[in-house]
């Protein structure tokens, strides 16, 4: 897993950025609760950013390509997480997946503790996003 920072605006949180691959998910969930600490997340909301942060990235590399970047910033009072990876984007994959893991839940989970979750598919990958106030 690879990270890189950027200097922060004042009053925020550096942005943080990590190069990650199914291997690194627990390093990225530890990272991203980190990081939201620093941008100053109630306890609750930060426990509900890492849990969506976790599965939009493992979604990112179980079902998308083998490796992912999560970029961490915060903007206008929210924290935000961007996934990206450089697969094509199936919405039936996440029910059946040639992986030998049962799925389909991950994104409804990351749905339920973020503000907004959003996925943009295109030919150079399919970026996630989870924003929490």
């Amino acid at each position: 897993m690879e990270s890189a920072g950027r200097a922060a605006a004042a009053g925020f949180p550096v942005p943080c950025g990590v190069r990650f691959r199914a291997d690194d998910l627990g390093p990225v969930r530890r990272v991203t609760a980190r990081w939201a600490v620093q941008a100053g997340l109630p306890a609750a909301r930060a426990e509900d950013f890492v849990i969506a942060v976790s599965e939009i990235a493992a979604n990112a590399v179980w079902y998308g390509s083998p490796a992912a970047r999560l970029l961490l910033r915060a903007a206008a009072g929210a924290a935000q997480a961007e996934v990206r990876d450089s697969g094509c984007w199936r919405p039936a994959a996440a029910a059946a997946s040639g992986n030998g893991r049962s799925g389909g839940r991950g994104l409804a989970l990351a749905r339920l503790v973020c503000d907004e979750l959003g996925i943009r598919a295109g030919a150079g990958g399919a970026p996630s996003s989870a924003t929490t106030t």
